[in-house]
């Protein structure tokens, strides 16, 4: 939706205006799309651990955390490592020194969801049945 709107990817954006700029558009954004009914919004994981997205998101809709293990996140970081600024010159192990890193510094964020999906293979009946409860 960034890309689109911008007219750019997300690397140029980070290169452009950094990444306090980047979480300043994104949060802008966040607020546009929360007009939308019966919308999924799929976030990038830095959301909602800036500019008080996360009480946005609360207070605008149903959130959930989809809780993977680490290993599951550094396995698709580093198959997508390019398009992704904040890693994309790092090796594998900083890869998952990254991770371990910034899960710990989000996760307080992330837990404060209005359900949260432990399951490293999620699926869209777990995600309507929280839905449906």
């Amino acid at each position: 939706f960034i890309e689109e709107k911008e007219g750019k990817s997300i690397s140029e954006i980070f290169r452009e205006i950094g990444e306090s700029g980047f979480r300043e558009l994104e949060s802008m954004y966040l607020r546009e799309l929360a007009n939308r009914q019966n919308a999924v919004i799929a976030l990038g994981g830095g959301t909602p651990c800036f500019s008080d997205n996360i009480e946005f998101i609360k207070s605008n809709g149903i959130s959930i955390y989809l809780k993977l293990d680490e290993s599951i996140l550094v396995g698709r970081l580093r198959t997508n490592k390019t398009k992704r600024p904040l890693i994309a010159k790092k090796s594998d192990q900083e890869i998952s020194d990254f991770v371990r890193e910034t899960l710990e510094k989000r996760e307080p964020f992330y837990n404060q969801a209005n359900h949260v999906l432990e399951s490293n293979h999620p699926n869209g009946k777990q995600i309507v049945s929280i839905l449906n409860d």
